[in-house]
Parts: C-alpha cells; structure tokens; sequence
C-alpha cells in the first residue's frame, strides 16, 4: 500500500548584494526566529497565488549572492506558475525592505526542477510516495521469465554500482 508523505514546489530567487555585509543583514531578516518576516512573505505570495501555502523560506549563500528557497505546498496542483508568481509579490516586498539587493532572477537555477539534483534528492521537491511489492518467486520466474537471485544480482550490479560509477544523483 503506497504511503503518500510530503509534497511541496520550490523556487529559488537569486539576489546580488553589493558586499557581503549588506547581504547578511537580509539572510539575518529571512532567516531568524523573526514570526514577522515570515507573514510578511506568506502574505505577499499569498494574494498572488491562492492555492499556494507557503511553508518556510530557505537561504543559500555563495559569496555575494543570496539564493532564497521559496517552499510552499500547492494541493493538487504542480505549482510551478502559482509559487513563482507568489514569489514575486514576495520579492517585491523583500526588495522595499531592502533596496540595496539586486534581484537579477525569480529563478536562480538552483530549484533545479528540470535536472537531477543532490539538493531536490535531500531536501525533496514534489510528491514523495513510499510503496512496496512482494512478487513471488514463482510468479517472477513465469512472468518476469527469470529469478530472484538474477534480479538481485542485476539491481546490485546497476543501481548501486553502476550508478555510484556515472555519479548518478538521486539513486
């Protein structure tokens, strides 16, 4: 019986702040036990995409750049455009707040949602659904027309091996 335990879309904004001092202050404001900044940004995403909850907001730093992680659940939906258009309104409330941040881009590439990723692996991105099967052997042998022994030793050989040799990210 298939488990269905989390589902939620990301986005990542990409901010350029002109030193590093300046972009602390703002990872300091998004980041902090600060209830404030957090309704301000649930409320700016919320007009704007009404399906779309935004659960928290994640920061990314590398050097002068601020990558904040928009997460959000979107029922039934995708999500894609509700999120990105919540992030928005959210980004022009951060923007009043402080004007010294650069947004060069809504999506800075690193919500990776059209590429394998080690950070959508850990971090999760979609639906995530845990199930399982028990297949008989028997049944293996007529349908699948081979063993259990062949099918472990083959699922050893590619998923764990071959996979750790291509660098495969997410199994």
């Amino acid at each position: 019986m298939p488990i269905f335990f989390e589902f939620h879309f990301t986005t990542r904004a990409n901010l350029l702040f002109p030193n590093l001092l300046e972009r602390k202050i703002e990872d300091v404001f998004v980041l902090g036990d600060n209830a404030f900044s957090v309704e301000v940004f649930r409320d700016g995403s919320s007009r704007a995409a009404v399906y779309a909850c935004l659960q928290r907001i994640d920061a990314h730093l590398e050097g002068t750049y601020l990558y904040l992680r928009f997460v959000a659940s979107t029922g039934d939906a995708m999500g894609m455009n509700m999120v990105t258009k919540g992030t928005g309104r959210a980004l022009v409330l951060i923007k009043r707040q402080f004007p010294q941040g650069e947004l060069l881009s809504i999506s800075g590439n690193m919500c990776v949602d059209k590429k394998p990723s080690a950070l959508n692996w850990i971090e999760g991105r979609g639906k995530s659904v845990v199930a399982e099967a028990l297949i008989p052997a028997p049944i293996v042998e007529r349908i699948l027309r081979t063993s259990v022994d062949k099918m472990v030793k083959l699922g050893h050989a590619k998923l764990l091996v071959g996979s750790s040799a291509a660098v495969t990210v997410g199994g």
